[in-house]
């Protein structure tokens, strides 16, 4: 049974990078199981040593911030000076690679300049320009009711706490040697 499954599965197990076996024995079973179980132990460890570079006390403060805007509604100006916002704390972490999508939102026959924040962090490869990852979250909120865009909507839970989260996997991204380049963005008009 063991070798009908490593036959079945061989084409998988070359393509994640193990050699396939010249003749199915015992001794080239072991060595995959093996070599896969080594890369699980690198890739926990990997994991591990990512996670341990979330500083919480980063998430709490930009959380606050946030949450600190009288709101975040599209139809004021404080959708505004929070992208600007988010772009300058992105200016570092993404070595000057972050710029504004600049976009028009017409909404009941009245046009709103609107931004998404997108930030670039290139692989470390060469051979992956045609290969990236998105990662995104919206920073605009509303009230209870949508149109209103007077009164006070802190957004921690919608979404300045997503938009936290995704400040610090940037930073965190950003000093690492990825395989693939990476889109960070940050999308207004969500909820509107």
């Amino acid at each position: 049974i063991i070798v009908t499954t490593i036959s079945d599965n061989l084409n998988k197990v070359k393509h994640i990078g193990y050699s396939k076996c010249p003749f199915f024995n015992f001794s080239c079973v072991h060595d995959i199981s093996t070599q896969i179980k080594k890369n699980q132990i690198n890739d926990e460890k990997l994991i591990n040593a990512t996670l341990e570079k979330v500083d919480s006390g980063k998430l709490k403060n930009w959380l606050y911030f946030l949450s600190s805007f009288h709101n975040r509604h599209t139809k004021t100006e404080y959708i505004d000076q929070a992208a600007y916002w988010i772009k300058n704390e992105l200016q570092q972490t993404c070595n000057g690679k972050v710029y504004f999508h600049n976009f028009n939102h017409l909404d009941q026959e009245k046009n709103y300049q609107l931004k998404n924040i997108i930030c670039d962090i290139s692989s470390t490869k060469s051979n992956v320009k045609n290969r990236t990852i998105i990662f995104s979250a919206h920073y605009d909120d509303r009230m209870e009711v949508l149109n209103n865009s007077k009164a006070r909507a802190p957004g921690a839970d919608d979404n300045a706490s997503g938009v936290s989260a995704l400040l610090e996997v940037a930073q965190i991204l950003s000093s690492m040697n990825l395989q693939n380049n990476i889109q960070i963005v940050f999308f207004s008009g969500e909820e509107q």
